[in-house]
């Protein structure tokens, strides 16, 4: 079962050591995101919806292209890349659409707040 397989990841990934950041860029992947915050995981980036390939492709080059030049700055990693598929959008986003997710284990919000973003901190 799905359930079973996402313990078994959070398990393995938590087994590791330090792990500071997770990036899921898949479908639907915010479930198994908090899961890996709550075990401990300080940053996920993730998906709530079905998200187009083109979308995570984007997300995911943009993102590792900032945060490889700038370590540590995931907030400003994942706004980044959030502007490159802002740039991709020909029209108004439907409510429908994927959104990308910033999940985080401390009491810091990223630096800037854009309307159609997901963003979610600690859980209470």
């Amino acid at each position: 079962s799905d359930a079973v397989l996402d313990e078994s990841f959070v398990t393995f990934l938590t087994a590791q050591g330090t792990v500071e950041l997770v990036f899921l860029n898949a479908c639907d992947s915010v479930e198994l995101g908090d899961k890996l915050r709550l075990a401990g995981v300080p940053y996920v980036v993730c998906w709530e919806g079905e998200v187009q390939d083109g979308w995570s492709f984007n997300l995911s080059t943009a993102f590792y292209d900032y945060a490889m030049k700038n370590p540590g700055s995931y907030g400003a990693a994942f706004e980044i890349s959030c502007a490159a598929i802002d740039n991709m959008l020909s029209g108004p986003r439907t409510s429908h659409a994927a959104s990308p997710c910033l999940l985080w284990k401390d009491d810091k919000t990223p630096p800037v707040d854009d309307a159609w973003l997901s963003r979610r901190g600690p859980s209470g």
